[in-house]
C-alpha cells in the first residue's frame, strides 16, 4: 500500500494507492486459541494451562468458527503448542473425533476431515522443558451432509494423550500452551 500527503493551500489530502479488490494475494491468517478456551475431559485438567496427565485418558476440545475471510476449501492447520517435564520422550497426540456445524444442516462427525502432519500423531521432546508444535490439517472430510468447508463453518476437534499407547513413554504430564489455526484467506 502507497500513502502519500500532499498540503494544498491550507488543506491536507491524503491518498491511498493499494491494490484493487480481487486482485491481491491470499495469505497465510491466523486465530489464537488461548489454554483457557480449550475444554477438557477424563483426566486432563486446564488452568493457564492445559494438563494432559500419564494416567487414563486426557482429552481437549478445540473449537474455533472459520472467519469470512477464510478461503473456501482450502486446508486450514491447527497447531498445539506441548511441553513436557520428564526428558527425552514420545507422546502420542491423536485426533479421536472432528465435527463441523454449519448454519441450516446437521452437524457432521465424518472421519478422515483432520490429520496429524504426516499421518504420525507422536510428538517427540528432546529434553525436559522442551516445546514442540504439533501440527493437524484440517481438510473436507469424506462423507456426511455438509459438503466442502466454507466461512462460518464451526469446527471441533478431539485431541486425546494416548497414555496407553506403546509409543507414548513420556512419564509425566504434557502441557498444553495453546493453539493456533492457520487459514488462506480469500484473495
Amino acid at each position: 500500500m502507497t500513502i502519500s500527503i500532499k498540503t494544498i493551500a491550507t488543506f491536507t489530502v491524503l491518498t491511498f494507492c493499494c491494490i484493487p479488490i480481487g486482485q491481491a494475494d491470499a495469505e497465510t491468517r491466523g486465530i489464537n486459541i488461548p489454554p483457557g478456551s480449550i475444554l477438557v475431559q477424563g483426566t486432563a485438567s486446564v488452568s493457564s494451562l492445559v494438563n494432559l496427565p500419564n494416567t487414563a485418558l486426557p482429552s481437549m476440545f478445540v473449537s474455533f468458527v472459520l472467519p469470512p475471510d477464510y478461503q473456501a476449501d482450502t486446508t486450514v492447520k491447527l497447531q498445539i503448542y506441548v511441553q513436557e517435564a520428564s526428558g527425552a520422550c514420545d507422546a502420542v497426540i491423536d485426533v479421536v473425533s472432528s465435527t463441523r456445524r454449519r448454519h441450516g444442516f446437521v452437524a457432521t462427525n465424518t472421519g478422515g476431515g483432520v490429520q496429524p502432519a504426516g499421518n504420525n500423531p507422536v510428538v517427540s521432546f528432546s529434553g525436559s522443558g522442551i516445546v514442540k508444535a504439533k501440527l493437524y490439517n484440517i481438510k473436507q472430510p469424506s462423507g456426511g451432509v455438509i459438503s466442502g468447508i466454507l466461512p462460518g463453518d464451526a469446527i471441533t476437534i478431539r485431541l486425546d494423550r494416548l497414555v496407553d499407547d506403546p509409543a507414548d513413554n513420556c512419564s509425566s504430564t504434557l502441557f498444553v500452551a495453546g493453539a493456533a489455526v492457520q487459514y488462506e484467506s480469500a484473495p
